[in-house]
């Protein structure tokens, strides 16, 4: 299965929004939506994919 996702408000430049600020960013894709009530993951179920951003 392939998958193409934009991130409309991530950025490459040196901005606040860019991800590689700080050394990097993580990604992390659960399996349901983010519930935008309960921390830290939402109750967004298991983690299916990971990745590192640098």
């Amino acid at each position: 299965m392939q998958t193409t996702l934009t991130a409309t408000k991530a950025s490459l430049k040196g901005s606040a929004n860019s991800i590689t600020a700080n050394g990097g960013t993580s990604l992390v894709i659960h399996e349901k939506a983010d519930d935008y009530q309960s921390d830290p993951s939402g109750n967004s179920g298991a983690r299916i994919a990971c990745a590192v951003l640098q």
